[in-house]
């Protein structure tokens, strides 16, 4: 039996997978509310202990690095690397925005999936489907939220997706008023899985979790405001 794990907390609507190939067995999603480093092992230890397996049982592990909450990404990525210490399981990495769009795969059209960041600004990217796979068009960035129209003016048959289409519903009508806006579930952790499984089959994946990183898109405010002492 292959199982993947996979893990999704960039965003409050947390989630966790365990599938057997493509079939999914257990998909649990929470809401956090800050208390994600305190539950999160927890959560993952009912998941093993119902499924009667142990972290040893996995045979791939698919993460969500961002972007999204920036303290939501750290603990995810670091209760993996307490799961998993010292155990060399293929990982792959998988962009949030891009397990958004995979809940709409099937549409043959350009995806945007769009978070919201504060500030005015969003998480954006595009995808489309080639091949039975889905194609990064443009790769995750952030922006103001009002400047969407200047970078994808020249995109035909959009649609947008995730969970900022709602923040910013009125501004994506009146901007792209031929786009389709579809709002779909938040939680994530069984498209990081089936993606996951995809790049591991094509030979896209890392050993361990040791390296795996965050991707912010936007610099922690933490970092962005700390300057080094000059002596």
């Amino acid at each position: 039996m292959s199982l993947t794990f996979s893990i999704d907390t960039s965003s409050p609507n947390c989630s966790i997978a365990l599938l057997e190939e493509k079939k999914i067995l257990t998909e649990y999603n929470f809401i956090s509310s800050g208390e994600l480093s305190e539950t999160l092992v927890s959560y993952i230890d009912s998941i093993f202990s119902s499924s009667k397996i142990g972290a040893e049982d996995i045979g791939l592990i698919g993460a969500s690095t961002g972007p999204g909450l920036f303290t939501g990404i750290r603990v995810g990525l670091a209760t993996l690397k307490g799961v998993f210490f010292n155990n060399p399981v293929p990982v792959v990495p998988v962009s949030s925005l891009e397990a958004v769009a995979a809940k709409l795969f099937y549409t043959g059209k350009t995806v945007f999936p769009i978070l919201d960041a504060r500030r005015g600004e969003v998480y954006y990217a595009s995808y489309r489907t080639e091949d039975n796979n889905l194609k990064t068009i443009i790769p995750p960035a952030l922006i103001k939220a009002e400047e969407l129209k200047e970078v994808i003016k020249e995109e035909k048959n959009i649609c947008f997706t995730g969970a900022g289409v709602s923040v910013y519903h009125d501004l994506l009508k009146e901007d792209f008023p031929e786009s389709i806006i579809v709002e779909r579930s938040p939680f994530i952790a069984s498209e990081i899985g089936h993606i996951a499984l995809s790049e591991f089959e094509a030979g896209n994946f890392m050993k361990g979790t040791d390296s795996l990183e965050p991707s912010y898109v936007r610099i922690p405010d933490a970092e962005k405001n700390f300057s080094p002492r000059k002596d």
